[in-house]
């Protein structure tokens, strides 16, 4: 679990990060969105929006797959790189695609024979390769028989290898034109393409998961042998769909939060002003937050009721309830509520920094962090005092809490005594 959930804070952050820099590079290109003349009214609203948004997305994919099993110490599966190729492959089919768009400034890209070319090399690559690589346990990436939720009788190579993998190829190709194809239709309507593949992505990542807590080959003693999964690598493909997943929500997210370039000139402003605020403001979350309020909560308060989880729990509580009366653009008594998932998040993160490393210090740490947020709404021109920014700036918090929480528990991090 702790290489999903490093997988999934990966893809958040190189998203949140790069999205903007991607936007930000298209827009000083003037590449955007081509409308045909001929086309509905309401598409002209769309001229000129940055296309080529999946490139962050596979960007935080491999990324966040990669870091995974560099913190694992691991080597990358057969079935992760493989998956990892047809994504690659096919998100480069449509880079070209949108390039070739832009650059010409016309609706139409690469031509339907070129797309069918790109996707069918990829696509018989990925299929004859993913038939080989077997484990030790002689399971490949992929298999001819026709699966469901397990392997069915029914095998393409019922006449034979070879007629297996023509077969194989030709079913692989087939599934793999249809639904990348079927995913570019949809993404005509704005959210429909990033909602239902977040929501696909979600359902992989469950399936990962179990599957890997019940494999065959990894079996505990209370899983019975003929109901387990003869599955290859199902915890890799669950890293990638969970940076997947994590990596179109943020990007739905930043949607949501209208996200706009600054059309501001900065270039009058001196560096060392720049760089005099960032320190003020460094200056002004250590010293008039981060530290008093963590030696009161996670200090004082936190040490006094014996430092057990009951004394975590009554912290965050009270904690979180402090900030009921707190401004930060509520508008009505709900979205005083709302506001609370943010200071809980980084409440629960800081409790688990200090249970873990058993140093005020790292509560203080986290408390900082928080508080350096503004430098997301001043870099990336979003507004943070809205209730989706409140809900999501406290889940990433709780995911923050998460991985430091399974990093200790696998030992990557020392548990304080």
């Amino acid at each position: 679990m702790t290489a999903i959930f490093v997988a999934a804070a990966v893809g958040m952050l190189v998203t949140l990060l790069g999205t903007p820099l991607l936007i930000r590079f298209l827009h000083r290109r003037q590449y955007g969105q081509f409308i045909r003349e001929d086309g509905p009214q309401g598409h002209f609203t769309k001229r000129g929006t940055p296309t080529m948004g999946g490139l962050v997305i596979i960007l935080a994919t491999v990324l966040g797959y990669a870091t995974a099993n560099l913190i694992e110490l691991r080597p990358p599966r057969a079935s992760g790189v493989l998956l990892l190729f047809l994504i690659v492959g096919l998100g480069l089919i449509g880079f070209l695609d949108d390039f070739e768009k832009i650059s010409k400034e016309r609706s139409l890209g690469l031509r339907a024979w070129q797309k069918m070319l790109g996707q069918a090399f990829i696509g018989i690559t990925f299929a004859v390769v993913a038939l080989f690589f077997a484990d030790r346990s002689g399971l490949t990436p992929a298999s001819t028989r026709i699966s469901f939720a397990r392997d069915t009788n029914l095998d393409l190579a019922f006449a034979g290898t070879a007629v297996g993998l023509i077969l194989f190829i030709l079913w692989a190709n087939f599934l793999i034109t249809a639904w990348s194809n079927a995913v570019n239709l949809t993404d005509g309507l704005d959210g429909l393409a990033a909602g239902s593949s977040a929501m696909v992505f979600a359902a992989y990542t469950l399936i990962g998961v179990w599957q890997t807590n019940q494999s065959c080959q990894y079996r505990h003693h209370d899983v019975v042998a003929t109901l387990c999964y003869q599955v290859r690598d199902p915890r890799d493909l669950a890293m990638i769909a969970a940076a997947l997943l994590i990596a179109v929500l943020m990007e739905v997210v930043l949607g949501f939060l209208g996200y706009k370039p600054s059309t501001e000139n900065y270039s009058s402003v001196p560096v060392s002003a720049v760089i005099l605020y960032v320190i003020d403001r460094i200056r002004a979350a250590f010293l008039q937050q981060g530290f008093p309020e963590e030696l009161v909560w996670r200090g004082w308060l936190f040490t006094s009721l014996g430092g057990t989880r009951a004394a975590g729990i009554i912290s965050v509580v009270f904690f979180t309830l402090m900030h009921l009366g707190s401004s930060g653009g509520q508008q009505n008594w709900i979205d005083h509520l709302i506001y609370l998932a943010w200071p809980f998040g980084f409440a629960v993160a800081a409790v688990v920094a200090l249970w873990v490393s058993g140093s005020t210090w790292a509560a203080v740490g986290v408390h900082v962090g928080v508080h350096m947020m503004w430098i997301v709404e001043m870099f990336m021109h979003v507004s943070l005092e809205q209730p989706v920014a409140w809900l999501l700036k406290g889940g990433m918090w709780l995911v923050v809490a998460a991985v430091i929480w399974l990093l200790a528990r696998r030992g990557i991090l020392r548990k304080a005594p």
